[in-house]
């Protein structure tokens, strides 16, 4: 989730390649499929950077400054309006996430749900998403485009937007990962 990704330092072997075949398929299937998936809304919050001096990045503290816990928390961050991002910094597949207070709560990425009260209000959520699929939340309310991901689709960008009910795809009932 760093808008702009690149592998650096000669001779320091941190290309993917260099981690085995497992880990670079693991790598290449997951993060940086999802980091291509989101390029429609990265590159719109690129537009915002360039024009409204925006950043695309940055601690909750800056969306969320009246909210005491959210100026303290030191391990999760805001991509762009829309996204919560909470990486797992520990081995354990299992932590506990913030999630501010947003006008309709907050909605796991992967499937749809709802993870924080409809109401609005903040909350601590224990999150069991592994490395595969990481903790990633939507604020409600959010509308946001990315790109399709099954094989043989077209790769046209597919609208989602997210209420306090769940997040639906391609103005279509929540049919859960439709894109």
């Amino acid at each position: 989730f760093t808008p702009i990704f690149g592998v650096h330092g000669g001779g320091s072997n941190t290309e993917l390649w260099n981690y085995g075949n497992a880990t670079m398929a693991h790598i290449n299937g997951t993060a940086i499929a999802l980091r291509y998936r989101l390029l429609p809304y990265t590159y719109s919050g690129f537009h915002r950077i360039e024009t409204q001096h925006y950043t695309m990045q940055r601690g909750l503290a800056f969306d969320f400054a009246s909210d005491g816990v959210a100026r303290d928390v030191a391990d999760a961050f805001m991509y762009g309006p829309a996204f919560l991002v909470a990486p797992l910094v520990t081995p354990s597949d299992t932590r506990l996430v913030y999630l501010p207070a947003t006008p309709g709560g907050w909605h796991d990425f992967f499937d749809g749900g709802a993870v924080a009260f409809p109401t609005g209000e903040a909350a601590f959520v224990e999150t069991t998403r592994g490395i595969a699929d990481l903790p990633l939340y939507v604020r409600a309310g959010s509308v946001y485009v990315f790109r399709r991901r099954k094989a043989g689709d077209s790769g046209e960008p597919c609208a989602t937007y997210c209420d306090p009910l769940g997040c639906s795809y391609d103005s279509s009932p929540p049919a859960r990962r439709g894109c």
